[in-house]
């Protein structure tokens, strides 16, 4: 608390008494605004790190609120990037002003403003055709109050830090959550995945190894236990029969040979009630360089299948593990967006 006098002075006849203010610092905004909602076109709902994308993105919503009203620069464009990160899958731009590594700015169209004095939404629209891979929404923290305090983006309660939002479109790939990412340092999930083995198997989706060795994704890993078979399935409607790739990248834990096997088991209902044909292929998992390798076949729907129960599963006699990641199911003969796999193991 800082106290300042006022000494009585006689101005023109007329008398002004001492006074004592106090300028108490609670009183002054320490409040910074922040970003409270992002959604997201076409899923219209707020979107949560990591989401994965099965078309493409056209539009963003993005909410920022102040206690304090009257936000500063939050309708300057310079401010907001959406950006790929590459091959690597890598957020390595720390700022809107400049890119690193392999990192690209997409541009974003068609910015209008909207709400009151302590909410605006900002609104942007998106090229149409963005190509399969990971992006990251950056909002900088640029944006200010009246009183200058910066924009907490990162949610840690101090002015300033960036608000991050990562995404991934995957448009012909069938899986759900077939990278396992994280993006944000996010607790890396499983789901929608199903697991299945013995009590001693083991299913981890884990923040590293991943196979594009990216900090914002990571892998799944998988031990057999008691030498019996082990492994992840997911529930994948169809729409057609077509042709199918299926393939997956897989690294050994250790030097020991390890059966790997893809199946798809067919069925004519949605939600792969009952169960029809069969199609799979096994491979000897390479496990002598500690690299990941891919392992993918081609395989044809049958006649009147509406879904599929898809595996990949490791087998051996003895205790075997290894790692999986990107995972795929996509139609290799029509361009029509499609996705059965959801989860490549984001973080």
């Amino acid at each position: 608390m800082s106290t300042v006098l006022l000494k009585s002075r006689v101005l023109c006849g007329i008398f002004l008494s001492v006074g004592v203010f106090n300028l108490n610092a609670d009183e002054t905004d320490h409040q910074s605004p922040t970003v409270t909602v992002v959604t997201t076109t076409p899923q219209q709902y707020r979107s949560s790190s990591c989401q994965q994308g099965h078309s493409n993105l056209q539009r963003l919503s993005i909410t920022l609120s102040d206690k304090n009203p009257d936000l500063r620069k939050f309708a300057d464009q310079k401010h907001y990037r959406f950006i790929h990160t590459g091959a690597d899958s890598e957020l390595n731009s720390s700022s809107c002003d400049t890119l690193s590594g392999d990192d690209r700015f997409v541009s974003l169209f068609n910015m209008n403003v909207s709400g009151s004095a302590d909410q605006h939404t900002v609104n942007f629209d998106l090229p149409t055709s963005l190509t399969d891979g990971h992006y990251t929404l950056m909002i900088c923290d640029g944006i200010t109050d009246l009183a200058g305090n910066a924009l907490d983006g990162n949610g840690d309660g101090i002015a300033g830090g960036h608000f991050i939002q990562s995404y991934r479109i995957n448009q012909n790939n069938l899986f759900s959550n077939p990278n396992f990412d994280h993006c944000d340092q996010s607790t890396v999930t499983l789901n929608p995945w199903f697991t299945y083995g013995d009590s001693n198997s083991t299913h981890m989706a884990l923040p590293t190894p991943d196979a594009q060795s990216s900090t914002l994704s990571g892998a799944l890993f998988i031990g057999n236990g008691l030498g019996l078979s082990t492994g992840v399935s997911q529930c994948i409607e169809l729409s057609a029969s077509r042709s199918y790739l299926f393939s997956v990248k897989a690294k050994a834990t250790q030097n020991n040979s390890i059966p790997l096997t893809l199946s798809c088991q067919y069925s004519n209902a949605s939600g792969c009630a009952g169960f029809g044909a069969i199609v799979q292929r096994q491979y000897q998992l390479d496990s002598t360089d500690s690299q990941w390798h891919t392992y993918a076949f081609q395989q044809t729907v049958p006649s009147g299948a509406r879904s599929a129960m898809c595996s990949v599963e490791i087998s051996s006699q003895q205790y075997s593990a290894a790692y999986l990641d990107d995972l795929l199911f996509a139609s290799t003969t029509h361009t029509e967006t499609e996705y059965i796999f959801f989860d490549s193991f984001e973080q």
